[in-house]
């Protein structure tokens, strides 16, 4: 918790204090001397000891042949008549307007701190949720940059089967694209995304290679999605940092790649896919 939400709480915990010490000295009620009182005749039912002057709180007690429960009556009666009076009740406790002013903000800040991650992680978009969005048919096309020559554009009709695993933990994708008169190309990845929304395995579904890991830099939305992971690893042969922007709805799929072969240059378009259902 931060310097600031401390001192914060220690003026709320200051002021709980406050008020209960005020309930203490406004709201307690005298010991009830009813019964004393009616033995000597002196007590009349809904009439407070405020009421009663000195010479009845005198005549009470001479009324009474045990002295001791005479001089019980007199202190009973002069306590309840003390409290009973506004001037000597203790002065009531105000606050400044500097605390009232903190006083909702303390609280707010207090609240923020003390929220647990998995409550903070509740109001961001769900790993599974996003896997159950990549599932189904979607047809469009990839657009790549040819490696032969960086200036030319290639496009090939794509169709993407989307399959979320049964508890959502990840979805498979199946890609198949038309690349010219009888010739179907077909590949499928694996597409997870951990529970903490803080990596991301994408990799052959057939399990012959490692999956990549990618670090998550954003992950937004739902209406639609939004993830951007990079990675380090290969482009063309050379190192290079990868990235992969992710957007998704109900109609539409977009997945971008871009490489950066240094921390200084651009990043480069290598290829996206631009599909609907």
């Amino acid at each position: 918790m931060s310097n600031n939400a401390l001192q914060l709480a220690s003026d709320v915990g200051w002021l709980a204090s406050l008020a209960w010490f005020h309930s203490l000295a406004v709201e307690r009620e005298p010991l009830d001397h009813t019964a004393i009182l009616s033995r000597s005749g002196a007590y009349s039912p809904g009439v407070g000891a405020a009421l009663f002057p000195t010479e009845s709180r005198n005549a009470a007690i001479a009324a009474n042949s045990n002295h001791r429960d005479a001089r019980a009556i007199q202190v009973t009666t002069v306590l309840k008549y003390r409290l009973s009076s506004d001037s000597d009740r203790p002065p009531t406790p105000t606050r400044s307007p500097m605390l009232r002013s903190l006083l909702p903000v303390a609280t707010i800040l207090l609240l923020t701190e003390a929220l647990p991650t998995r409550l903070r992680a509740q109001t961001s978009p769900s790993p599974k949720a996003l896997h159950a969005a990549l599932g189904g048919t979607w047809t469009g096309a990839l657009r790549y940059r040819d490696y032969q020559d960086s200036t030319r554009f290639v496009s090939l009709p794509t169709v993407v089967e989307g399959t979320t695993a049964a508890d959502s933990a990840n979805v498979r994708l199946d890609f198949v694209y038309d690349d010219g008169p009888g010739k179907t190309v077909r590949s499928s990845d694996t597409f997870s995304l951990n529970d903490q929304a803080r990596a991301l395995l994408w990799g052959p579904a057939d399990g012959k290679r490692a999956p990549s890991t990618f670090a998550v830099q954003q992950f937004s939305g739902g209406k639609p999605f939004t993830l951007i992971v990079e990675m380090n690893g290969e482009d063309d042969n050379k190192k290079a940092r990868i990235r992969e922007t992710l957007t998704v709805d109900a109609n539409k799929l977009r997945i971008l790649k871009e490489v950066q072969f240094n921390a200084d240059a651009p990043w480069l378009f290598r290829h996206e896919y631009l599909v609907s259902r």
